[in-house]
């Protein structure tokens, strides 16, 4: 996932369902890999 994606989403003003839907996934696989990649975890 990008660094900067909490930013991004904010600076777009999209929720996470609208970014997850983006990307074709579940809101809660989304908010999990963004809370894993801010953990900084690899997977």
């Amino acid at each position: 996932m990008f660094r900067n994606l909490e930013a991004e989403q904010a600076r777009f003003g999209m929720t996470n369902q609208q970014v997850a839907d983006k990307l074709g996934i579940s809101r809660s696989s989304y908010e999990k890999k963004k809370k894993r990649r801010m953990l900084g975890e690899s997977r």
